[in-house]
Formats: structure tokens, C-alpha cells, sequence
């Protein structure tokens, strides 16, 4: 007796039944996709050559002995950067003329400590001061990327990330890219990991794309705040080339160079499977990572009715 029947999905289509709540979600599901494309589409019948962007006005860097910087999971005393007599009367600067005393910023926090995190690279790191709550957030900025330029890679690496990421966090992203990729769009995404809980968390922050590059317009500030406020910290930025090959490009190697960073990019969106290039800067250039390395593998788990008995391998 076969232990599957041919056509048949679940229990409900083997008697012919209809399961009216899983119709109704696939409908919801269609329903909101169209929907998205529609405003996706209308998005693109007003873009314009340029954009005018708002910053929000940000407080002044004013740390004190209480200052608590929050990063990768954890709180971390001002003190462990600066003494008491540099965080009031400012740290102290010599040059030709003699000394004198400058105030604390968020550059010279960041310089200090890049020596116990070589990820906070000039440039490529904003200093977030929250004077409500007396908190300093390390954040690490997106920069612009692109799909047209020459490959720089090397073979071979593998992150040291704790756990691998699930898969439902590239199924999401790519689902998204499928849709931009439907109007010949890029788009930008962040995955961060939670230390404490061992949770990620895919974000889509707000950007400017066209059939080319993608920019993340949104203020680091307002980024920190929304995925968890120094609780998590991100471990890769990933964007999709739409119908194009996952190939970096000469903007890609211009944007991505955080030390230890995981950089993705999704191409060939059009395809059932598009295809994922995945690499990682070591300060000297970038080394190609292996999929099974940083995500959870969809296809480990054999379903329960496989019977291997019914298997004979022969030789040719």
C-alpha cells in the first residue's frame, strides 16, 4: 500500500473536504501581496530624481560619571573608557603648542572603544547619545549599495556566530525582495541577534530604491530604538540585486566594510530559488562565506513517512 496519494496535500483533500480556514489565509495572503505591489507601484509612478530628507534634531553628547553605554547585550560604565577628571574637565590633547582639554564626543568614545571591538571602524559607526535615559548605543551604519560593478572576493570562512540563523528570516527577506523584484527594484534589510535571548530579528528600515542601489534614509537614532535599544547588536546587512546575480559590485565594496560583518546579497528574485552570495570583510579584503555556515538549512529534516526500507541502491 503507497503511503502518500498522488495530488493530494493533507488530510482534508483526501476526503475531499475543503479547509475553509487555510483558503481564507492563502486569499488574505493574495490579497495583501496585491496590495503591496499596488502601493509599490504607485511608488514608483512618483519617484522623482530627488528626495528631500528631514533629520531629526539629536541631543547634545553630554556623558557624566552615571553614563551607561549599552552594546551587544550588555551595560557598560562610562568608567571603563574615560576617568572621572576626563568626563569633567574633558580629555586631554597635546599638540605643538602644549596641552589643552577637549570635551568628551562621541569620536573619541568610539576610539576608545574600537581597541576592545575593532567593528566600531571609523565611518562606519555612530555614536548614539539618549539623554533621557543617560545611554550611550553603538550603532553601526548601512551604507548604499549597489548592483553594477566588478567582484573583489576571496574563498572560505566561517563567522562566529553562535547559533546559525533560522531560515524563516531569509524566507521573509526574500519574499520582500521578490516583490521589489517584480518592478526591478533593490531593497535593504538588517538581521540582529538578541545575545540574551538568542532571538533575531529581520528589519526593514526606511530607504530610497531604484533599479540599481538602495539607501537606508532613516536616522541611526531612530533605527537603535526600534530594534531594542543596546540589547541587540547587528550581525548582517543583506540586499537583493532583483532579476541581476548576487555579485557585489564596485559600490558594495565601497559600503561594506565592517570588520566581522556578514554582508548577503539575493539575486535572481525571478527564480523559484534565487541564488545567495554571502561574504564577510576582514580588514584586508572579503572572504566568501559558506551558506551552511550562517543560516539553518530548510532541507535537513526527512519526513517521518519516508520509509528507507523501500530504497535499493545498485551499482551501475
Amino acid at each position: 500500500m503507497k503511503n502518500f496519494i498522488d495530488g493530494q496535500q493533507d488530510i482534508f483533500s483526501v476526503f475531499g473536504i475543503v479547509d475553509e480556514y487555510a483558503e481564507q489565509k492563502k486569499h488574505e495572503e493574495e490579497m495583501q501581496r496585491q496590495h503591496k505591489a499596488e502601493e509599490l507601484r504607485k511608488k514608483m509612478e512618483k519617484a522623482s530624481s530627488s528626495t528631500e530628507t528631514t533629520k531629526k534634531e539629536e541631543a547634545a553628547f553630554e556623558v557624566n560619571e552615571f553614563t551607561v553605554i549599552r552594546y551587544f547585550g550588555e551595560s557598560i560604565d562610562i568608567l571603563t573608557y574615560f576617568s572621572p577628571e576626563e568626563i569633567s574637565d574633558g580629555v586631554l590633547i597635546k599638540n605643538k603648542d602644549g596641552e589643552k582639554r577637549k570635551k568628551i564626543d562621541g569620536e573619541t568614545l568610539r576610539k576608545r572603544m574600537e581597541k576592545d571591538y575593532p567593528e566600531l571602524v571609523k565611518g562606519m559607526t555612530e555614536m548614539i547619545f539618549l539623554k533621557d535615559k543617560n545611554i550611550v548605543i553603538p550603532v553601526m551604519k548601512a551604507k548604499k549599495k549597489g548592483s553594477m560593478g566588478t567582484p573583489s572576493l576571496m574563498e572560505g570562512v566561517s563567522p562566529s556566530l553562535p547559533i546559525r540563523i533560522p531560515f524563516s528570516i531569509l524566507r521573509e527577506f526574500i519574499s520582500v525582495a521578490k516583490l521589489f523584484g517584480e518592478f526591478s527594484l533593490e531593497v535593504h534589510a538588517d538581521i540582529y541577534y538578541f545575545p540574551k535571548t538568542g532571538k533575531f530579528l529581520l528589519d526593514f528600515p526606511a530607504q530610497r530604491v531604484s533599479k540599481y542601489w538602495c539607501e537606508v534614509t532613516e536616522s541611526v537614532a531612530s533605527i537603535a530604538q526600534r530594534v531594542g535599544m543596546g540589547n541587540s547588536v547587528k550581525i548582517m546587512e543583506i540586499h537583493s540585486h532583483h532579476m541581476l546575480a548576487p555579485v557585489p559590485s564596485v559600490q558594495d565594496d565601497l559600503s561594506e566594510r565592517v570588520p566581522g560583518m556578514l554582508y548577503g546579497i539575493i539575486g535572481f528574485t525571478h527564480k523559484v530559488f534565487p541564488e545567495v552570495t554571502i561574504r564577510k570583510y576582514t580588514g584586508s579584503g572579503w572572504e566568501i562565506v559558506l551558506y551552511r555556515d550562517v543560516f539553518e538549512d530548510p532541507f535537513f529534516s526527512v519526513p517521518p513517512t519516508f520509509q528507507m526500507d523501500k530504497i535499493e541502491v545498485v551499482s551501475e
